[in-house]
């Protein structure tokens, strides 16, 4: 699941990995995640190039309503017309806006039969494929296009009234176990929205929590609730938790959880071997291991060359995915106070996607990774899966 390899000399190693450092800037009470001064907006989230673009990134998974509430209203239901009406309807005045109800990405937008004009989208909630459509646009209301990445609470439409209409209004449907276009099955919206979130009138969403900073329990540091991972990987954890002050212990177990799991009899799953080639616990590409993967002492010391150390190993692929995860964060911390990358929530969501997509495309985005689906529908969940199940991994204070 690593993207290309990262091709470091030995010395370049030494060299960056004695230079890491976390970047602190201090409010009046609290610790303070804001990055210095760059230039841009002061956030970094995946958008699509059409405009206008999203407000603040809100949690993956989050769901937005399409429509803002109180500027419709439902003039037809799911199942009506015999159950051959697959969505509900929410009638609004022309050119209102329409938001994308999730993250995902816009499989279709353009003219369907019926439909007028329609966007489909297609999202990942937690591994589980869901689609969702939104129908009678004209279009010259699409503001976004197949490929485009968004971003729930994005504007991606005006209502319209174009096809079988008989009036201004968004039908909006959603498909969960596929896609509308992959094999999904139609449900009933008004239930799914449940608890959404409510769209601005600018095209946002709420914002995300608080960021968690370096210096709080999300920081570096070995803090593994004990008896949480296999007995042979807790040593290793812990120990690569305290190698720099950004990543944890709890992070790496929660990432080590997500890459390559335990076997259901506690010990490590070191044969784990993905599609893509990546192997053993910590999901090393080969071309990443040959920079990262030495073996190492009792006390997690690299004890040999890079390429050496054995990828299958609790021990050396732990302490390797420490380093990389450490040499990743300073990285993008480096970045971040030269201004070539905008971020001001909770840093840890730039690192793992680093590890998951390599730490070049956060630098080649200035951000979270675009410009491939692959970022969107893979890397997003992968870093924000972590990030939930970390707290379940931390000591408790």
């Amino acid at each position: 699941m690593k993207a290309s390899a990262l091709v470091l000399a030995a010395a370049a190693f030494w060299a960056v990995t004695a230079t890491i450092v976390v970047i602190f800037l201090l409010g009046d009470d609290t610790p303070d995640c804001t990055p210095a001064p760059t230039t841009g907006s002061g956030s970094s989230v995946l958008v699509a190039d059409a405009q206008p673009a999203p407000g603040p990134a809100v949690p993956f998974g989050t769901k937005v309503w399409p429509v803002e509430p109180g500027k419709y209203v439902i003039s037809d239901v799911f199942g009506a017309r015999g159950g051959t009406h697959m969505g509900v309807d929410l009638a609004a005045p022309e050119g209102t806006p329409i938001y994308a109800a999730m993250d995902g990405v816009v499989r279709e937008s353009g003219p369907a039969s019926g439909f007028g004009d329609w966007i489909v989208i297609d999202s990942n909630d937690n591994g589980a494929p869901v689609g969702t459509v939104y129908g009678h646009m004209y279009e010259s209301g699409l503001l976004v296009h197949a490929g485009d990445p968004v971003k729930a609470g994005q504007q991606i439409a005006t209502v319209g009234t174009n096809g079988q209409s008989t009036g201004p209004h968004l039908h909006f449907e959603v498909y969960v176990d596929g896609g509308r276009l992959t094999g999904g099955r139609a449900i009933d919206p008004v239930p799914w929205l449940n608890g959404a979130s409510t769209p601005s009138s600018g095209g946002g969403a709420p914002a995300a929590p608080a960021p968690v900073c370096a210096s709080t329990p999300g920081g570096g540091g070995d803090n593994l609730q004990p008896g949480k991972v296999p007995p042979d990987f807790e040593p290793w954890y812990r120990k690569a938790g305290a190698l720099c002050p950004q990543i944890s212990s709890s992070l790496l177990a929660a990432q080590g959880r997500q890459e390559g799991g335990w076997s259901p009899d506690g010990g490590a799953n070191v044969t784990a071997l993905s599609s893509t080639g990546a192997q053993g616990p910590a999901q090393f590409m080969p071309g990443t291991w040959s920079s990262w993967g030495t073996p190492v002492d009792d006390q997690g010391n690299p004890s040999g060359p890079p390429g050496t150390g054995d990828v299958h190993k609790p021990s050396d692929a732990i302490m390797a995915q420490g380093r990389f995860m450490c040499h990743i964060a300073s990285a993008i911390d480096g970045w971040i106070a030269e201004g070539k990358v905008t971020w001001s929530g909770d840093r840890r969501v730039l690192y793992l996607a680093g590890y998951n997509a390599g730490e070049g495309a956060v630098l080649a985005s200035g951000g979270f990774p675009t410009g491939h689906s692959d970022y969107e529908v893979q890397t997003r969940p992968y870093a924000d899966n972590i990030l939930a199940m970390e707290p379940e991994y931390r000591a408790l204070a």
